[in-house]
């Protein structure tokens, strides 16, 4: 038997399968190799060791002791590889498995109530986001204006496994000194594990003395009165169909509404970084400075004076007061004492927020380093309908009845003596954006047999002229009108395709050509049954080719 150069010797009656030489140092990689001819290039690099496990057959020629012993691989041969160095074979087991990557949380934080008195603690909130697997330590900082801390300050607050929110509660003292209001302030610390959440990395709970009893006041929702019928303005740019209303910031409480002070802010981006307090009257009659709400000078309404900021928010909802069909939009105001309520308060106060002494909220003096705004108890603000931005965009809104409706401190800005009443108050009086709505239709005809459709429409308020057009062709027949035809009469010609039975259908709109309101009219389908119809509902087909 002749030398194979292989180094293997010669083969029995079953081929052997050569293992091809690895030119990597590969961990853990079996290789199931099938009949094959033996083969392979050799390689520079030191070749891996082999464990070579094999199904055991029993060769039937005895192999040259000079040649290592081939192993039986009549079905198959699988092989482990494992890499070697210079110290010898490594075991893949001693190899660490590869890290897992996590992203850090971000971690924020926001109060709980804004205001708390001395006998409760200044509550504050913590939100992580990313896993909740493991447990999470946080660092805080806590720094108070005044003295009412309840011993050393929180360091850190810790997320439990699970906890997507935790509390952080900062312990006042309660005590019988009369004192000022003071502010805890809490901010995440960076540390290990997570990231401070950005513009949300600090915030902070006034804590007033409770040695006094404050009269306070209590804004209350007053629904908005329509103002005229809907009409076109342009703002910023831009043209809009609006609703106008007449509005209100109703205070029914025990004492005003009332915000002072130096209103030049630290940091631009903060509405709250100046120094205009909101101040409560005592029982005693002295004033007591609570919480600074967010005040900044406003020039996009035109008014170009301070304004106590979403102090309200206005809406439209569905003529039965049941859905919100326009969102909310927040809006401040210069507030000032325009209506006594005697008959919804037992004893209005004396008018003290008249416009001479209020200056029109500094208009035009955006540097001043005074403010004072409010309202006194038992008298309302009222803001015309013919100011800017009291309305509500109604632009792309179907033709229709609606409502609007006002919501008094949806923010809790302002300190109250109760904080139920600010619910959203809908007017009894409808609103109505004008214009045409086409009305879906079911019509039936035989096959093969044309049949005119009556096009219908509702309308609201006075608009224009009403007109029809076809907004898609049917898909098994024609229409004497092609698609985007302007149409002044109401009836239409449908002929079915030749031999069709089934269900067509098509879609129509009507409008006013001389108003670019709504902007999109209100689509209305048109369903039509030919012969047996057996056939299950198509869709409308918008190629534009249904001319008959």
């Amino acid at each position: 038997m002749s030398a194979d150069r292989s180094g293997w010797g010669s083969p029995g009656p079953t081929k052997i399968v050569a293992l091809a030489a690895l030119t990597a140092l590969v961990v853990g990689i079996s290789l199931v190799t099938a009949r094959g001819d033996p083969a392979g290039p050799g390689q520079d690099a030191p070749a891996p060791q082999l464990e070579t496990v094999a199904d055991a057959r029993g060769g039937n020629e005895a192999e040259p002791a000079s040649a290592p012993a081939a192993p039986d691989v009549s079905e198959s041969t699988t092989a482990r590889v494992v890499p070697t160095d210079e110290d010898g074979v490594e075991d893949p087991g001693d190899s660490p498995p590869p890290p897992v990557v996590t992203e850090p949380a971000e971690v924020s934080i926001a109060s709980g109530p804004r205001l708390v008195t001395e006998a409760a603690p200044a509550l504050f909130t913590l939100t992580r986001t990313g896993e909740t697997g493991r447990a999470l330590t946080v660092a805080v900082g806590v720094a108070e204006s005044g003295s009412m801390l309840d011993g050393a300050a929180p360091e850190a607050v810790t997320f439990a496994e699970g906890e997507r929110t935790t509390t952080l509660s900062v312990a006042m003292v309660d005590d019988d000194v009369v004192e000022a209001t003071s502010r805890v302030a809490v901010t995440i610390s960076p540390g290990e594990g997570y990231l401070v959440q950005e513009d949300a990395g600090s915030a902070a709970v006034f804590v007033a003395d409770n040695d006094r009893h404050f009269l306070l006041p209590d804004l209350v929702s007053d629904a908005p009165t329509p103002w005229g019928e809907a009409e076109v303005v342009w703002w910023s740019g831009e043209e809009m169909l609006v609703l106008r209303f007449e509005g209100y910031v109703t205070n029914l409480g025990d004492g005003p509404l009332d915000l002072r002070g130096n209103p030049q802010l630290a940091d631009p981006d903060d509405a709250t970084s100046h120094e205009v307090w909101q101040r409560v009257r005592t029982s005693t009659g002295d004033w007591v400075s609570l919480t600074k709400p967010p005040v900044r000078y406003e020039t996009a309404d035109g008014h170009n004076h301070f304004h106590l900021m979403k102090v309200m928010e206005y809406s439209l909802w569905d003529e039965t007061g049941t859905t919100q069909v326009a969102p909310g939009r927040k809006v401040g105001f210069c507030m000032l004492d325009v209506e006594p309520l005697p008959e919804r308060h037992p004893a209005p106060g004396e008018r003290g927020y008249e416009e001479e002494d209020i200056e029109n909220c500094r208009a035009n003096q955006p540097d001043t380093d005074y403010l004072l705004m409010g309202v006194t108890e038992g008298w309302r603000d009222v803001y015309e309908g013919n100011l800017t931005f009291q309305w509500v965009d109604v632009s792309d809104l179907s033709p229709g009845h609606y409502r609007l409706a006002a919501r008094a401190d949806p923010h809790d800005i302002v300190v109250e003596s109760d904080e139920t009443n600010n619910g959203v108050a809908i007017s009894d009086v409808i609103s109505v954006v004008p214009g045409h709505v086409a009305q879906p239709l079911a019509v039936a005809t035989e096959s093969d047999t044309a049949i005119d459709i009556v096009l219908a429409a509702e309308t609201f308020g006075i608009p224009g002229s009403r007109y029809f057009r076809v907004v898609t062709a049917p898909a098994n027949g024609t229409l004497n009108a092609a698609v985007g035809d302007w149409l002044s009469g109401t009836i239409l010609w449908y002929t079915p395709d030749a031999g069709f039975s089934g269900y067509d259908l098509f879609e129509y709109e009507a409008f006013d050509p001389y108003s670019a309101y709504p902007r999109q009219a209100v689509r209305a389908v048109v369903a039509i049954r030919v012969g047996e119809a057996d056939a299950p509902l198509g869709k409308p087909n918008d190629k534009g080719d249904g001319v008959r």
